[in-house]
């Protein structure tokens, strides 16, 4: 066993008005502090890592919570401690041994995933058809995407996530991105506007996709690229300040 759990006491008598009580209740102890080592040895050489890359993982990113490498170790390591059966993982999730050899010993539960804000510059918040927008996404865009994540683009698609209580946002957009077309970010930020969610968005005028990339081209271009960074970065200034974040001195 890697942890005793043992309630159980034995009385054995008593001094004066003293109880002699002997327990077996040993707690959080492990026995299993070789794996350690061996795990250590794992780390330096990439071996676990290394299979856990070249394994399909057809999970969403959406909703992962433990890494391929994070899984496949619990797994190797469960087995190397005389654990074979795959329902032992619930045993051992809390064995202090184990959170240590997937490195979620200093895991904080209490803190959120979710951002406090989020700040976009030109992002792709539509992946997947929107029902009653069918002229959102080029078709061979839509073909592109559908091909790059395996047949299953609205898993990734942050439009078709949007709910009540999401993070104030903020949104960077040209309207001449050829990449990520500005009738996507007007949708998303329409949709999160109506969930009871802020969302700001900032249209430029005739810009492209990345219009803000300080030093981006040559000459003219050069100087406007890095004027519309600036600018974009005092507008998000303004936002963070409006949200307490930043100090508007």
């Amino acid at each position: 066993m890697s942890e005793t759990q043992c309630p159980e006491q034995l009385e054995l008598f008593e001094v004066s008005r003293q109880q002699v009580t002997v327990s077996f209740d040993g707690g959080n102890v492990v026995s299993d502090a070789g794996l350690l080592p061996i795990r250590e040895l794992d780390r330096e050489l990439g071996i676990l890592a290394e299979a856990a890359s070249r394994l399909p993982d057809p999970r969403s990113s959406l909703f992962v919570t433990h890494s391929a490498e994070c899984i496949l170790a619990q797994q190797v390591y469960q087995i190397l401690a005389g654990y074979p059966d795959g329902n032992d993982a619930q045993l051992l999730c809390d064995d202090p041994l184990f959170k240590t050899i997937v490195g979620k010993d200093d895991d904080n539960a209490g803190v959120s995933s979710m951002p406090n804000a989020m700040l976009l510059f030109n992002p792709a918040v539509v992946m997947s058809p929107v029902e009653g927008h069918p002229d959102l996404l080029p078709a061979d865009k839509v073909a592109n995407i559908r091909e790059r994540t395996d047949g299953r683009p609205q898993e990734i698609s942050p439009c078709h996530f949007i709910r009540a209580d999401l993070p104030p946002s903020i949104i960077f957009h040209g309207t001449n991105d050829d990449a990520v077309p500005f009738p996507t970010v007007q949708l998303f930020q329409k949709s999160m506007t109506e969930a009871g969610n802020r969302c700001d968005l900032k249209a430029y005028e005739n810009q492209p996709h990345g219009f803000f990339n300080p030093g981006r081209g040559k000459r003219d271009a050069r100087e406007n690229a890095t004027r519309n960074y600036h600018r974009t970065i005092r507008k998000l200034d303004e936002f963070l300040v409006s949200l307490g974040y930043l100090s508007a001195e």
